[in-house]
């Protein structure tokens, strides 16, 4: 089977890293960028850290269907690029994140791609619904959810972990981080480092000293894929305290996605202290995760003092992420649920 996954200049290596599993067991696995002014794409580091995959560069949609794969994976029905290449005679596979419904349907053109595509992925349950409740029938949708390297973010046992609470991701305000700096003024004794930037950091720079805790906040910025994992490993809470962000547009709301970090903190055996948004407690899970109403810091503040300071709590939740990581998101199992579903079609 040669598959074609084609994500424009969205390419990146967490989506990469939702299918690289597949290298070894299809005849062909591609994945398709498009590069622009922004240079958004660094290929090198993709081609290095998937070196099973072949990887291309588009100037022209037309030039996927001119290599006639057996199936094409494309993203959301909203992006213009997925409707160019659904319903082109070869047979596609919408994957989608988003969780919310509305926005797969907000154009014709959108509505003709659900229409049109021969099957779709829902990385989590709420994914399935928005499908549902946009007009897509459940039996043409597979809840397959993202995927991580668990040999590459896992626990090392020479590695000893700091009472620190770890974030990564985005610095936007529905992110949650202002919630999450409150939490930690009120647990002493605590440190919280934040990987990641994004438009609000400036602001919330200035929020460690509204809250009190500049001296025990480390903001570490972009990190290599070594480097993260490394961190991973030596916090000893994921933080993922997300708020809705709820607009009357559809392509102004927003709910927490299925959330990478998510799993790769569970592979590397970090409890999850999360808000009760979008896919964050599906993702996590109940032995691994301990969750608190968006906005409510008081809630936040008490678990994590109870993973970090409880009596055997960051060791049983610890065994438990690791365990949920290899056994529902681990790159091989994904991969065949994936193939599974791609021969069905």
């Amino acid at each position: 089977m040669r598959v074609s996954i084609v994500r424009d200049r969205w390419l990146n290596p967490w989506d990469v890293g939702n299918y690289a599993g597949l290298a070894n067991m299809v005849s062909e696995l591609t994945f398709w960028g498009r590069q622009t002014a922004n240079g958004d794409i660094d290929w090198k580091v993709l081609r290095e850290l998937y070196p099973g995959a072949s990887f291309k560069a588009y100037t022209r949609t037309l030039e996927v269907i001119e290599e006639q794969p057996d199936i094409i994976d494309v993203p959301d029905a909203h992006y213009e690029f997925t409707q160019d290449l659904v319903g082109r005679g070869i047979k596609s596979v919408i994957a989608t994140w988003d969780n919310l419904p509305g926005k797969n349907t907000i154009s014709t053109s959108a509505k003709k791609a659900l229409m049109e595509a021969d099957g779709f992925i829902a990385r989590s349950t709420m994914a399935k619904q928005a499908l549902m409740f946009d007009g897509v029938f459940p039996d043409r949708i597979r809840r397959i959810p993202g995927a991580v390297d668990t040999n590459f973010f896992k626990p090392l046992k020479t590695t000893e972990r700091e009472n620190a609470v770890l974030f990564v991701g985005r610095l936007v305000n529905e992110k949650g981080i202002q919630v999450l700096m409150w939490a930690v003024s009120h647990v002493p004794g605590v440190e919280l480092w934040i990987v990641g930037t994004g438009p609000e950091e400036g602001a919330l720079k200035k929020w460690t000293d509204y809250a009190g805790i500049n001296d025990r906040t480390r903001w570490l910025g972009t990190l290599s894929r070594h480097e993260l994992a490394d961190v991973y490993r030596k916090a000893k809470v994921l933080a993922v305290p997300s708020v809705p962000k709820l607009e009357s547009h559809p392509y102004s709301t927003w709910l927490e996605q299925f959330g990478q970090v998510i799993i790769e903190g569970l592979a590397s055996g970090l409890p999850v202290a999360g808000s009760l948004s979008g896919a964050i407690p599906e993702v996590g899970g109940d032995v691994a995760g301990i969750y608190h109403i968006p906005m409510q810091w008081p809630k936040l503040a008490e678990d994590i003092n109870d993973v970090i300071f409880g009596k055997g709590v960051f060791n049983r939740m610890s065994r438990a992420a690791r365990k949920r990581a290899v056994a529902y998101y681990d790159s091989l199992v994904v991969a065949e649920k994936t193939l599974s579903w791609y021969n069905i079609l």
